[in-house]
């Protein structure tokens, strides 16, 4: 994906790619290699389906040009293996010509399964996506050692260790760094444990001489610019690469023209593969060249793709906790334990996963079909890694969930992080309605001693018992959610049992939904966590609803209060699904008096929830010239459920937004009550420190872009730092943060974008009317005082708790 408008600082206008750097060429030898390649969106705006047609045309080109053209010695395949498949399933017939190319040389894939974005994907899918390329290098007998990231939207500290790591030793990119700050197109990129690769990096973009049409006069001067071009920033006697090819383009019909007329450049020029011109830079190369180091975003027009189509990042999430949390953990125990661990189903589920990892794809701009797709490969992922994990859950403990002899039973919990734990836990109890199991408890299954429980729901349900030999059985069961505080061991599972007797009909007749079921439980409202009206209070937090809807939480550890906690506020959003855009004097909406309803949920021993009602009344969108914000007004209700657990150091929110409204951004407000020059964050592999930059807006049209911006990037936590205090925000999908100062900082994480394009100002056209969000999303985010003391492996290990949730089940003996 090539978007060529890319906005200067200093002016209203696009800058012609010359005007970067001079054209004056320099007197050194520079040897001329061609590289012909394409660049594949698997998807964008077009759908998988209408792109994968144009792939079977250009890869039998392709193959059919290099037989009967000598001169066409090297095709790059954008360095992913998953062209190859895509390919071959409707083109198996020529496997044999696909493979004699690559074994010639004259085809190079890999060493990636796909190019994924490289901040909205897990540590796991960065791992696993490189793993199944060099599977699939493996069958094809052929490897690369090119780190390949040419369309990324910046690059990850940890880019260097990751590669290296799969034996990689080049870097080719373009986005990340001004364009200016590029001085020269040779150095080391260095991730932050200090591994390197050696870089080339074409500022402008990586398509110099692409559709190479005309005449000889024609075509010389094309070259004449680009050499200069490519000079004006080359360290002497550096080979310059001239790359032919751009996105989804076939290769050029006259490649014996343009061999002919580089030849007259320089009698040496050829076509080449990465490998090999790296291989001639590593010879060539000044041993004092730059470094600079990766965690670079500095993208233009691309910043606000972290926000885009929130719904679906959270599918991501979920999908990624399924696999990455639940499914592989037990997969590891059950090889230890020397059971079938599904290996195959297990490697089908995460290559279903990984194929919605491109950059358009995770992160939301492409085109409504594009992402009906994904919602569809998404779904079938969690399908399988539950249905495995459930399976090996039960072969781990012998257990099943069709009740057998009896109503006892078991609880098994698993605890999927490599640390003990020990806190408040939500699950199932499911009893087939006809044991009429009225009275249960739970006893540690080491220790013999009854754990107290909270009641939170009861419902009926009709469930489909599996059978080995027949049809699975309709059975109606009674659901009892409680929550409970487990012990859980690291990497592990913890075991309670289950007793059951039917007790007083009274008590059945309270379950059942005909009387109160607190009045026959009165162990729920012992030692509540909300002693007191809108008073939320366990071992460390005190949180107190303020009249304006926020709250201020005391750590009772420091005495610390913070106030003001959870504003929430919308602002108008004139962009689309790649950057944001506003006008001047654009009204934001707070959640100041939009407070409609309080109501305490649950309270008991193990944990306590408000329900928070909000209605913001908001702009419903912008004026059809896009010019400024609609004069019609709707309601946006906005839900928010308030959580403390015995226990715990976080507050936990969980909020559902039924959106009524179009282009705006909605986020969580949390003012630190100091000030900090700094944001950390969670990142791949790494802990990232970014100072607050002054952000800069380019005019676009009737609105302003950010062009430099400080909405950044987290996986699963953001803090601020001053002295010995400190405040983390923890989130389970939600990437995109701000740290705000005005002038006490506030740590600002975005909830939703709605935006109905894709690119407004080359793909207006297109519009993603699904990019608006409609209707209801629920989000989970947590807020964490913390002392700086602690650290921040600290609050990370709060954050991994917070979203790696302990799979817990009740089953029975089989």
């Amino acid at each position: 994906m090539l978007l060529t408008s890319s906005p200067r600082n200093d002016s209203t206008s696009e800058t012609p790619v010359t005007d970067f750097f001079p054209t004056t060429p320099p007197q050194e030898n520079h040897p001329l290699l061609l590289l012909t390649h394409f660049h594949w969106d698997r998807e964008w705006y077009r759908s998988f389906e209408e792109y994968r047609a144009r792939l079977i045309d250009v890869i039998d080109r392709v193959l059919d040009y290099q037989q009967t053209t000598p001169e066409f010695r090297h095709f790059h395949m954008d360095a992913q293996t998953i062209v190859l498949r895509d390919y071959l399933e409707v083109r198996p017939e020529r496997e044999a010509d696909l493979r004699r190319a690559i074994d010639e040389g004259r085809i190079s894939i890999g060493p990636f399964y796909l190019l994924n974005d490289e901040f909205l994907c897990s540590n796991e899918a960065w791992v696993e996506n490189l793993l199944f390329g060099a599977e699939d290098c493996r069958k094809w007998n052929t490897t690369s050692r090119l780190c390949y990231v040419v369309d990324n939207f910046g690059h990850i500290s940890q880019l260097p260790q990751i590669a290296r790591e799969f034996g990689l030793k080049y870097f080719y990119g373009i986005r990340g760094w001004p364009f200016r700050s590029i001085e020269q197109s040779n150095f080391w990129v260095e991730g932050a444990d200090g591994s390197r690769l050696l870089a080339l990096c074409h500022p402008w973009n990586y398509g110099m001489v692409r559709n190479l049409v005309g005449n000889d006069d024609v075509l010389r001067e094309r070259f004449r610019a680009a050499i200069a071009q490519l000079k004006s920033i080359a360290a002497a006697n550096e080979p310059l690469l001239l790359m032919n090819g751009i996105d989804h383009a076939a290769p050029s019909p006259n490649l014996s023209q343009i061999i002919r007329l580089l030849r007259e450049l320089d009698p040496h020029a050829r076509q080449t593969s990465f490998d090999e011109f790296f291989a001639l830079l590593e010879k060539k190369h000044d041993p004092n060249l730059p470094v600079k180091k990766l965690e670079t975003r500095f993208v233009p027009g691309l910043y606000d793709v972290l926000s885009s189509r929130m719904p679906q990042k959270i599918a991501y999430e979920q999908g990624r906790y399924a696999l990455e949390d639940i499914l592989d953990p037990l997969c590891a125990l059950a090889m230890f334990h020397g059971l079938p661990a599904f290996l195959p189903q297990r490697q089908h589920a995460w290559r279903r996963y990984i194929e919605n990892l491109p950059h358009d794809s995770a992160s939301g701009c492409s085109k409504d079909e594009v992402h009906q797709d994904i919602a569809v490969r998404l779904r079938q992922s969690s399908e399988i890694a539950w249905q495995l994990s459930n399976t090996l859950l039960e072969k781990l403990t012998g257990g099943t969930e069709a009740p057998q002899t009896g109503n006892d039973g078991f609880l098994a919990a698993f605890n999927p992080l490599p640390t003990l734990r020990r806190e408040v836990c939500h699950f199932h109890l499911d009893f087939p309605t006809d044991a009429e199991v009225y009275h249960w408890n739970l006893t540690d299954a080491q220790t013999g001693a009854v754990l107290p429980t909270q009641i939170l729901s009861v419902e009926k349900l009709v469930k489909r018992l599996p059978t080995e030999y027949d049809v699975p059985i309709r059975k109606p069961f009674l659901r009892i959610t409680l929550a409970a505080e487990l012990e859980l061991p690291a990497l592990g599972i913890a075991r309670a049992n289950l007793h059951t007797e039917k007790g007083a009909a009274t008590i059945g007749a309270a379950i059942y939904g005909t009387e109160d079921v607190q009045s026959y439980f009165p162990a729920n409202t012992t030692n509540p966590i909300s002693p007191e009206e809108v008073i939320l209070e366990n071992e460390f937090l005190r949180a107190e609803l303020e009249p304006q809807g926020t709250w201020s939480l005391t750590d009772k550890t420091t005495g610390r209060t913070l106030h003001r906690q959870h504003r929430l506020e919308s602002a108008p959003d004139l962009g689309d699904l790649y950057k944001r855009g506003y006008a001047a004097n654009h009204p934001r909406t707070l959640s100041d008096g939009a407070l409609r309803r309080v109501c305490l949920l649950h309270n008991g021993p193990m944990l306590a929830t408000y329900q928070l009602d909000f209605v913001l009344r908001v702009p419903k969108g912008y004026r059809e010239d896009f010019a400024g914000v609609s004069s019609e007004l709707v309601d946006l209700p906005i839900q928010t459920l308030v959580t403390l657990r015995k226990g715990s150091r976080q507050l936990e929110f969980e909020t559902t937004v039924d959106n009524t409204a179009g282009n705006h951004c909605l986020r969580a407000l949390f003012p630190c009550g100091f000030h900090s020059e700094s944001a950390w964050a969670d990142s791949i592999f790494d802990i990232v420190q970014r100072p607050i930059r002054d952000e800069t807006t380019v005019l676009r049209f009737p609105y302003f872009q950010p062009y430099e911006n400080n909405r950044q990037h987290h996986r699963e936590f953001f803090a601020a730092m001053h002295g010995p205090d400190g405040v983390a925000v923890l989130s389970c999908g939600l990437p995109e943060h701000e740290l705000i100062s005005r002038p006490n900082s506030t740590l600002a994480l975005t909830l939703l974008r709605a935006t109905g394009h894709i690119y407004r100002e080359s793909m207006g056209e297109i519009l993603t009317p699904e990019g608006q969000c409609p209707g209801k999303m629920t989000v989970r985010y947590a807020l964490a005082p913390f002392a700086s003391a602690q650290g921040l492996t600290y609050v990370k290990q709060l954050a991994r708790q917070f979203n790696a949730a302990p799979f817990v089940r009740h089953l029975y003996p089989d």
